[in-house]
C-alpha cells in the first residue's frame, strides 16, 4: 500500500486515487453481539494497528468483505434465514447496548465498527468491498439458490439507496460492492463457490436488480409466489415444436442463447426442452401475458419452475411490484470514476 501510495502521490492522484486493502470478517476475533466486536489477538498489534493508522494518514477507509451466507451456513442453528436475507420476523438485540438489529449485515458491519473503535480509529468509514448470495449450491446448501440470491441483493440495495446506515453509524452512507457480476464456473470447490454471479458464463440474468433502489422501503422477499412459466406441451408434436421454436428465436425475439451448444439449457438436445426455454423467454417478455403462451396450441402456463441444474428459467416474479429499473447506481459501483484494483489491494476513485 506504502509504495502505491507513493507513486500516485507523485503522479499527483493521491487526492483522487485512495488506497486500501480488503479484510474478511474473520479478522474478527468476535463479532456477536455486535458490541463486543474486535480483531483477533493474534494480528491485531502486529498487523492490523499499522494498517489502521496508514489508513487514517492517507485518508482512506477500511474495507471489509462481508458475507451473511457464511455466517448463516456456519450458524444456522442460531441464525435465522430471515435475518440474513434483510426481512426477519424479530428483532436480534444486542445485550450489550440494547440495540436492535434487523438484517445480519448491518449487525456485522457494527461489529467492525466497534472493533475500530477499540483501536482508537473510530474514525475510519467503512465500505463493503464484497458481499452477495450464490444462485445455487449442493444439496447441503438449499438456501443458495435464485430466490434468496434476488432477496439478498436487492434488499442491499434498499439498504445502500435509502442512506439509513447502522445502528452504530445511523444515516452515514453505506457504499457496497455486489459479488459477482458473473458465475465463475471454472471455480473448485463447492457449487456455491461458482455461483455468485448476478449473470451466469453466458451472460444470462438469473433475477432481476432494482439497482436504483426505488422500492417503497419495505425489505423485499423475492420467494416466486405467484410466479408462472411458459413450456411445450407434452402432447405437442415435433414439428408444432418446431415451428414454434423458430418463431420465438426469429420473429419472437426471444433470448435463445442458453439453449445453443455448451449453454447451461442445450441439454437435453430436443424439440420440447427447446421449444420450452424459448417458449419461456417470449412470454416472460411479453409480461406473462397469457395469449403469449399458445404458439399454435403447442405450449401452456404452469407454476412449477422448470429450471434444473445451471438451467434458470426467468420469471418476473422474482422481482418486487411497482420497482423501476434503471441504470447503476452511483454507489454499487467504484464512486465517480471507480478504478478498482483487486488483489490484495483495492484502489478506488473518490
Amino acid at each position: 500500500m506504502m509504495s502505491i501510495h507513493t507513486g500516485l502521490t507523485k503522479a499527483n492522484l493521491a487526492d483522487q486515487i485512495k488506497v486500501s486493502t480488503a479484510n474478511s470478517m474473520g479478522v474478527l476475533q468476535s463479532s456477536f453481539p455486535p458490541s463486543s466486536g474486535a480483531f483477533n489477538e493474534s494480528i491485531k498489534t502486529a498487523y492490523m494497528q499499522p494498517i489502521l493508522d496508514y489508513l487514517k494518514a492517507i485518508g482512506s477507509v477500511y474495507m471489509v468483505n462481508a458475507y451473511p451466507y457464511h455466517a448463516y451456513m456456519a450458524e444456522s442453528d442460531d441464525i435465522a434465514l430471515d435475518y440474513a436475507l434483510f426481512d426477519p420476523k424479530d428483532e436480534v438485540m444486542d445485550s450489550g447496548t440494547n440495540i436492535a438489529y434487523t438484517s445480519l449485515l448491518t449487525a456485522q458491519l457494527d461489529a467492525v465498527y466497534f472493533a475500530l473503535e477499540a483501536m482508537g480509529h473510530g474514525e475510519l468509514s467503512v465500505i463493503v468491498s464484497e458481499t452477495g448470495w450464490p444462485t445455487k449450491g449442493d444439496s447441503d446448501e438449499s438456501v443458495a439458490n435464485v430466490q434468496n440470491a434476488a432477496t439478498y441483493n436487492n434488499n442491499l440495495l434498499m439498504l445502500v439507496q435509502n442512506d439509513t446506515g447502522t445502528p452504530r453509524r445511523p444515516g452515514q452512507p453505506l457504499n457496497a460492492y455486489i459479488f459477482s457480476l458473473f458465475n465463475e464456473d471454472e471455480k473448485t470447490g463447492k457449487e456455491s463457490e461458482r455461483n455468485w454471479g448476478v449473470f451466469s458464463v453466458d451472460g444470462t440474468s438469473f433475477y432481476y436488480l432494482d439497482i436504483e433502489g426505488t422500492s417503497n422501503g419495505a425489505p423485499q422477499s423475492f420467494n416466486g409466489t405467484g410466479a408462472t412459466w411458459c413450456v411445450a406441451s407434452p402432447a405437442a408434436s415435433n414439428e408444432s415444436l418446431e415451428a414454434g421454436l423458430n418463431y420465438a428465436c426469429g420473429e419472437g425475439n426471444a433470448d435463445c442463447g442458453p439453449i445453443q451448444p455448451g449453454n447451461p439449457c442445450f441439454l437435453p438436445d430436443s424439440y420440447f426442452s427447446h421449444a420450452s426455454y424459448a417458449y419461456n423467454s417470449y412470454y416472460q417478455r411479453s409480461g406473462d401475458n397469457s395469449a403469449a403462451c399458445n404458439f399454435g396450441g403447442s405450449a401452456m402456463i404452469t407454476t412449477k419452475d422448470p429450471s434444473y441444474g445451471a438451467c434458470i428459467y426467468p420469471s418476473d416474479a422474482l422481482l418486487p411490484s411497482g420497482n423501476v429499473y434503471g441504470s447503476l447506481s452511483t454507489r454499487i459501483q467504484s464512486d465517480a470514476a471507480g478504478l478498482i484494483f483487486i488483489i490484495t489491494l483495492v484502489i478506488f476513485a473518490i
